[in-house]
């Protein structure tokens, strides 16, 4: 639902929620927080390497690296 929320917020810039998001201290969060980090890859590019040799939760760094190689893939289709 946030993921559709986030081009109708303009008081709201995306790309530090979802940096803040990314830090947030339970690993499922950080998780989930890929597929919207995706919407900006560019932007968020340096973070998710980041994740993916830094943060505390082996899934969470695996899929870090998956995001690295082709971060579309955790688009769900009606996003992209």
């Amino acid at each position: 639902k946030v993921l559709l929320l986030l081009p109708s917020m303009p008081e709201l810039d995306p790309v530090l929620w979802l940096q803040k998001m990314s830090r947030d201290p339970e690993g499922s969060v950080r998780l989930n927080t890929l597929t919207p980090m995706a919407l900006y890859p560019e932007a968020l590019r340096p973070r998710v390497e980041e994740m993916s040799r830094q943060d505390p939760t082996h899934t969470v760094r695996q899929q870090a690296k998956v995001w690295l190689e082709n971060p579309r893939i955790f688009l769900p289709d009606y996003l992209e």
